[in-house]
C-alpha cells in the first residue's frame, strides 16, 4: 500500500512496519513499537470482551453486533465522551476546557474537499454524524481554507447546501431516521470500538442517498478518555479501513463514498490516503473528481 516493497512483505511484517511508522511520525523511539502494535492489532478491549463472553455460559461465541444490540463497550464509551464534553479532558500535559472539547475544528481542514464532493453529487442536504458540539453550524470566527485561501464564516453557504443536521450521541442526540443527500463523519470512527465499526459504517450508508464522506485518523491521539486510555481505541492501517468501506459499499450500490485516512507514509510523515468506490488516490489535485 505504501510502496512497491510492501507487496513482498508478509501480513505480520506489514503490521510491524505500520506500527513503526506510526511511532516514527510521532517522534517516538522505534524500540517502543510493541506498545503501538498492541494498540493497533491486539487491543485490550478485545481480551476483555472475549473474557466476558467466556464467563457467560449462554454466550460463549463472539457475535455480530448491531445498532439494536451494540457491544458492551459502545454505551460505556458514549458515557465517557459525555463526561469529556462536560468536564474537559487531558491532552498530554495540557487540560482541554469543556467548551473546546470536540467543537468541530477537524471538519474545517476538509472544507474544500467536502465542497467538491457535494458539487460532484449535487448535494442539498447533509447529516454530520459525530459533529461534536457542532460549532461549525453556529456563529463562529472566520477561518481560512488552506487550498484556496478563502476566508469563510458559514460552511453551509460555502458548501452550497440548504440543510445540515449535526448529530452526536455523546450529547444525548437521538440518531435521525431520515435520509440525506450526503453523510459526513470526520475523525469519529477511530473512537468507536472495533467490533461496533461495521454496523456504525453501515448506518452511515443507510442514511445517505448519494454519498458518504469520512475521514479517519490512523495515528495515536494526544487525548485521553477519563479512564486514562488512548482516545483512538481503534487504530488501524488505511488498508483496513478501505476494506471495511469497500465491503459496506457493496451492500449500498447506489451510494458513493470518499474515505480519507490520515496516516504515516513510508518515511513517517503525515500523509492523506484517499479511497473511493471507483479507486484510490494518493494525492488529491484540482483535477480529481469524486463522482462515478
Amino acid at each position: 500500500m505504501y510502496d512497491c516493497r510492501m507487496k513482498t512483505l508478509s501480513i505480520k511484517a506489514r503490521l510491524r512496519h505500520f506500527a513503526k511508522q506510526v511511532l516514527k511520525g510521532m517522534g517516538r523511539k522505534p524500540g517502543l513499537y510493541r506498545r503501538t502494535r498492541d494498540l493497533l492489532y491486539e487491543p485490550r478491549a478485545y481480551e476483555a470482551l472475549r473474557a466476558r463472553s467466556l464467563d457467560d455460559p449462554g454466550d460463549r461465541e463472539m457475535r455480530a453486533y448491531t445498532a439494536e444490540q451494540p457491544s458492551p463497550h459502545y454505551h460505556a464509551l458514549i458515557r465517557l465522551y459525555t463526561d469529556m464534553h462536560t468536564h474537559g479532558y487531558q491532552a498530554g500535559a495540557d487540560r482541554v476546557a469543556a467548551e473546546k472539547v470536540y467543537a468541530g475544528s477537524t471538519l474545517r481542514r476538509y472544507a474544500h474537499p467536502i465542497r467538491r464532493v457535494f458539487a460532484d453529487h449535487q448535494v442539498s442536504s447533509a447529516l454530520d454524524y459525530g459533529a461534536g458540539k457542532g460549532e461549525n453550524y453556529k456563529t463562529h470566527e472566520p477561518f481560512r481554507v488552506a487550498e484556496t485561501g478563502e476566508v469563510i464564516s458559514d460552511l453551509k453557504s460555502f458548501w452550497g447546501v440548504d440543510h445540515i443536521r449535526p448529530f452526536d450521541p455523546a450529547l444525548g442526540d437521538e440518531i435521525p431516521q431520515d435520509t440525506y443527500d450526503a453523510v459526513l463523519c470526520t475523525d469519529v470512527l477511530e473512537h468507536v470500538f472495533a467490533a461496533d465499526v461495521p454496523w456504525v459504517v453501515d448506518g452511515l450508508f443507510a442514511r445517505a442517498k448519494k454519498v458518504v464522506f469520512v475521514t479517519v485518523s490512523c495515528r495515536l491521539a494526544n487525548a485521553r478518555i477519563p479512564t486514562g486510555e488512548q482516545a483512538h481505541i481503534t487504530l488501524r492501517a488505511p488498508a483496513w479501513w478501505a476494506g471495511v468501506f469497500h465491503a459496506t459499499a457493496n451492500r449500498h450500490p447506489d451510494v458513493d463514498y470518499v474515505l480519507c485516512c490520515d496516516a504515516p507514509d513510508i518515511k513517517g510523515n503525515h500523509e492523506n490516503f484517499w479511497f473511493a468506490r471507483e479507486g484510490y488516490e494518493r494525492r488529491v489535485t484540482p483535477d480529481t473528481t469524486f463522482s462515478r
